[in-house]
């Protein structure tokens, strides 16, 4: 064989089965729980190592690649600055069509083995086919970072300006909220704001993410701010 560890179709294996004399038998294993193990690593010392065991039964069992773990899912498609966003729906589009032609019923993996004397001696072979691709969430932080890579820097400038404004719009509804709690007007020391705090973001669990994008990587400094701003506004009072 050119290849000494090519993943065998199932009529080849029946085959080199037949050839050896032995009965093909599909079987499950982990072979990573299993102790006992010993691996014969080229294909062909694996197969020809049969005549060394007298049950004559040779194990092997396929596995298959998940096609959705490899295809951008749609919710990917509405997440940026609608500039950007056109540039990475292209490449999505064009990565998904390029997943769609790989064959998925063809196996990535086979094991074989045999059972001797209590010992478990076992060949894996993997497919090429499937080394180069990435599963869905690295290709998308390529095709984004390739887009972003290849943007002009005005209008990377712009779209940090409309990101920024927006983030802005969002921490002044969320103040807005606050300003608006009879709770918060009485959190007139750090305990107590400590205490609103807790309470507040954990019955609006969605704002910690909105924080986060705005630089707040604990919510009490956004709470801090918020009370400075409450009282100078008089709304203390």
């Amino acid at each position: 064989m050119e290849n000494q560890n090519q993943v065998l179709t199932k009529e080849e294996l029946e085959n080199q089965a037949r050839l050896i004399g032995f009965s093909l038998i599909n079987g499950e294993v982990e072979i990573d729980n299993e102790s006992n193990l010993i691996e014969l690593p080229k294909q062909k010392e694996f197969l020809d190592f049969h005549q060394h065991v007298e049950n004559k039964l040779l194990f092997y069992s396929y596995e298959f690649e998940d096609i959705d773990l490899y295809l951008i899912p749609d919710e990917y498609q509405d997440e940026f600055e609608s500039t950007v966003q056109e540039a990475i729906n292209e490449k999505i589009n064009e990565y998904n069509e390029m997943i769609k032609k790989f064959d998925f019923n063809k196996p990535s993996n086979l094991l074989m083995y045999y059972i001797k004397d209590g010992f478990l001696f076992f060949n894996r072979s993997n497919s090429k086919l499937f080394n180069n691709l990435s599963y869905s969430e690295n290709a998308i932080d390529y095709i984004v970072k390739d887009v972003m890579d290849n943007m002009p820097n005005e209008k990377l400038e712009e779209i940090e300006k409309n990101r920024q404004a927006k983030i802005d719009e969002h921490l002044e509804k969320i103040k807005e909220e606050i300003f608006a709690d009879p709770d918060f007007k009485t959190s007139t020391n750090d305990s107590l704001r400590r205490v609103y705090s807790h309470k507040f973001f954990k019955n609006n669990p969605e704002y910690n993410d909105l924080l986060r994008e705005a630089g707040y990587y604990h919510p009490m400094p956004f709470i801090e701010n918020t009370w400075r701003e409450f009282k100078a506004k008089g709304l203390h009072k």
